[in-house]
């Protein structure tokens, strides 16, 4: 086929009037130069039509205050935190405030790259990369992605901060908390299979991670795997995971952690159960726990009212009990009780606030993992810190506003 007829099969019909009606004015190459501009200002409006179709983005906002009635202070690393990130009793604006958007790009049909930056109250709203990875799908459904990722090792992993996704005005922090990472930069794969009426999803994953703040330690040769069963009404959830912790501190440089859980969640549209149980132990002085909460709610209209019992406890406390004369307990031993009740209003589309008290009770005699309660005594150069004082409870009273676009 000729150059001007290859052109005349690709233009418009509006291209080719245009030809036509200056065909007398113009030669052969001045009408073949035109029309190729236009086909090229075509083209390049195409491809950017399919670019924007391609690209999507959307996010989540949270905004929360709250208020302790007791001082609420653990030193976490080089840094001191609190129960929820709320350390004391003034008004805080910060700790559950946060905002995100997360982008995502159709690299074809079977890969895609995803990229979520989120700003948080309690970091002066600095973004941070909280996902960056690129996704294949092959032809048997088996998706692999690499990049920054988060831990599958929840009920909640993946939407942990996206308050609206969930009934209560957060996570439990007796089990939530007991993890100090909640990404890592890795591989994972996921795959399903049908088994009649139940759907089983498997997802092994492999990298390392940082422990945020100024710890300096960091999980490497992390490796777990999660997997969900799905019946009707129900989800299943477990999950493993093994790591070597690499450290410039002598106590947990080169020990080994392990974590392992258990999770269930029954939803009918009305009432929701969602329970789960997990167990961290890490090698050495720094305490294992094991942690569980269960929570119910109702949804009745734009209403969705909600009660969460939690604990966490230390389980080997013997291994770090001090000599019978000093008459100490360490700091490093904890327990701790939580009780919620609150109540959700989705006052309007993708919009929620949420009304929460949560009870800190049942200490034993452990500092329940607050500094304020720890004090040090030395014997030659090494300073023991040990319980100094226990308060009776704590009241945490919050509202928490969550947003989805």
């Amino acid at each position: 086929m000729k150059k001007t007829q290859l052109i005349a099969a690709l233009a418009t019909p509006l291209a080719l009037a245009t030809l036509q009606a200056g065909a007398a004015e113009q030669t052969d190459e001045e009408r073949i130069s035109a029309l190729e501009q236009k086909i090229a200002v075509l083209q390049a409006q195409q491809n950017s039509s399919d670019l924007l179709d391609r690209f999507t983005i959307n996010g989540f906002a949270s905004v929360g205050v709250g208020i302790a009635t007791e001082e609420l202070e653990y030193f976490n690393g080089s840094e001191t935190d609190g129960y929820a990130g709320y350390t004391d009793d003034s008004v805080d604006f910060s700790p559950e405030s946060m905002l995100a958007l997360q982008m995502s790009f159709a690299i074809n049909d079977k890969a895609q790259a995803v990229v979520q930056l989120v700003g948080r109250g309690n970091d002066d709203w600095d973004p941070e990369i909280e996902w960056a990875y690129v996704s294949y799908t092959f032809d048997n459904d088996v998706t692999v992605r690499g990049g920054r990722l988060r831990l599958p090792i929840f009920m909640l992993s993946d939407y942990l901060e996206v308050g609206y996704a969930y009934p209560f005005a957060r996570p439990s922090v007796e089990v939530y908390g007991n993890v100090p990472s909640s990404t890592y930069e890795g591989f994972d794969l996921q795959t399903s299979f049908d088994l009649g009426e139940t759907t089983l999803t498997l997802q092994p994953f492999v990298g390392q991670t940082d422990v945020p703040g100024d710890t300096n330690t960091e999980f490497t040769e992390l490796f777990g795997a999660a997997a969900t069963l799905s019946y009707e009404n129900f989800t299943f959830r477990t999950s493993a995971a093994n790591t070597t912790l690499e450290s410039n501190s002598d106590v947990l440089d080169g020990e080994d952690g392990n974590f392992i859980g258990f999770g269930v969640n029954w939803d009918n549209g009305d009432w929701l159960v969602l329970s789960e149980w997990t167990r961290a132990d890490t090698d050495g002085a720094y305490p294992d726990f094991d942690s569980y909460y269960v929570s119910l709610a109702y949804r009745y209209n734009a209403l969705t009212p909600y009660i969460m019992y939690a604990n966490t406890e230390s389980t080997d406390n013997e291994e770090r009990a001090y000599p019978e004369e000093l008459g100490l307990r360490s700091a490093l031993d904890s327990e701790r009780t939580a009780y919620s009740v609150g109540l959700r209003w989705d006052f309007a589309d993708s919009m929620a606030v949420k009304f929460d008290a949560t009870l800190l009770d049942d200490f034993g005699s452990t500092n329940g993992n607050f500094s304020e309660n720890t004090n040090y005594v030395f014997i030659g150069d090494s300073a023991l810190p040990y319980v100094d004082q226990q308060f009776e409870d704590a009241v945490l009273y919050s509202v928490v506003f969550d947003v989805i676009f």
